[in-house]
């Protein structure tokens, strides 16, 4: 059995208690949206609950809050074929109901879930150029080893693309961290854009997209009925804005971004937060690039580290959809990164689970063409 308590003076901050350890997490400036709509707030809740159980799921679960929207926590279960936990009030619990409402205020027709990110940085730049009025919503400490770093790229690229720009600074000891996180992640990164989509007018919550139709092929958050679900919810409640997904795919991404930097007339790759490399590590996982390729690492970002999954996705799209930053790179520098990469895909297989269809297919055919 695990205890789930918000605490009394923040009602968007949950701490998971067992007899061991606790865990938190939430939104350290709350006020950013209590009081935009009950029924969201409601459901970003459920949410919080959620990233906290997922590790361990739980078969008992007791709250010092009325945990509305369980339907969302028995179809989480129930995807990991997990027995529907048993979820209990707490004697003291907690009012949320004299919270004040808040006016809209600066009105946008959608709020983009922004990470800093390559995926994030299409998403933003593809509303801009279709004409819509968009906010980009940081949420600081998603990724706790790299929030300074994603939140910094984040606020610049909304700055140069000159959209408005908030930040949720999130309180996040978890333990619900990494590939794992993915169970979840996402179903509070959407009702979170979604809070502040309603506070500023929106239509939709702009999140990552390529959604599964196959349950066994993903997680939980990635799964099109979910969010299916998740619309549902909404709708019943009379919320007006809808949380869609927006993806080009993986390497697909990449090509669109190149046309996109020309459509805006305004630098994109270059904003990118992408690596997985500690900033410590970078200068010297970036050497060999350097070194045996020197055109690709002169036009590269000073976030790229050549040698990662992030920083290889980049490459690889730039090299394949012939960027004009890389108009200079040769045949033998695409040689070696070819070879390079092929060499780190046997070596790091801990690597495969994100290595897509798309990577290797763009892969081998740039292999043919060189």
């Amino acid at each position: 059995m695990v205890s789930i308590e918000i605490s009394p003076n923040n009602p968007l901050l949950a701490t998971l208690i067992t007899s061991g350890e606790k865990r938190n997490f939430g939104i350290r400036n709350y006020h950013e949206l209590i009081g935009t709509s009950k029924e969201v707030e409601n459901l970003l809740r459920t949410t919080i609950v959620a990233h906290l159980v997922a590790p361990d799921f739980p078969e008992e679960i007791e709250t010092n809050f009325p945990l509305d929207n369980s339907e969302v926590i028995n179809e989480l279960y129930l995807y990991y074929d997990k027995k529907i936990p048993a979820i209990k009030a707490l004697n003291d619990q907690i009012n949320f109901s004299d919270v004040k409402n808040y006016e809209k205020e600066n009105e946008v027709s959608c709020v983009n879930a922004h990470s800093g990110g390559l995926d994030s940085a299409y998403r933003l730049t593809k509303c801009i150029t279709d004409g819509e009025k968009v906010l980009a919503l940081h949420l600081r400490n998603l990724n706790p080893k790299s929030g300074y770093w994603e939140a910094s790229a984040s606020k610049i690229q909304a700055e140069v693309w000159g959209v408005p720009y908030k930040e949720l600074h999130l309180i996040n000891s978890s333990k619900n961290f990494g590939y794992n996180s993915m169970k979840t992640r996402d179903l509070f990164v959407g009702v979170a854009t979604a809070a502040m989509g309603v506070k500023h007018g929106a239509k939709y919550a702009v999140i990552e997209g390529d959604f599964i139709t196959d349950k066994y092929s993903g997680n939980f958050s990635e799964y099109q009925k979910t969010w299916e679900m998740f619309n549902r919810i909404l709708s019943d409640k009379n919320q007006t804005i809808q949380i869609k997904g927006m993806d080009a795919g993986d390497i697909e991404s990449v090509g669109e971004v190149i046309k996109l930097e020309e459509k805006l007339n305004k630098p994109i790759i270059s904003l990118v937060q992408n690596c997985f490399s500690a900033k410590f590590q970078l200068p010297g996982n970036r050497r060999k690039w350097e070194r045996e390729t020197p055109e690709i690492s002169t036009n590269s970002s000073g976030n790229w580290c050549g040698s990662c999954i992030k920083c290889r996705r980049i490459t690889l799209g730039r090299l394949y959809y012939h960027d004009p930053s890389f108009k200079n790179v040769g045949k033998n520098e695409t040689s070696y990164f070819i070879n390079d990469t092929y060499r780190w895909i046997k070596n790091y297989e801990k690597h495969h689970d994100l290595i897509s269809n798309s990577f290797m297919s763009h892969l081998e055919k740039l292999e043919s063409v060189r």
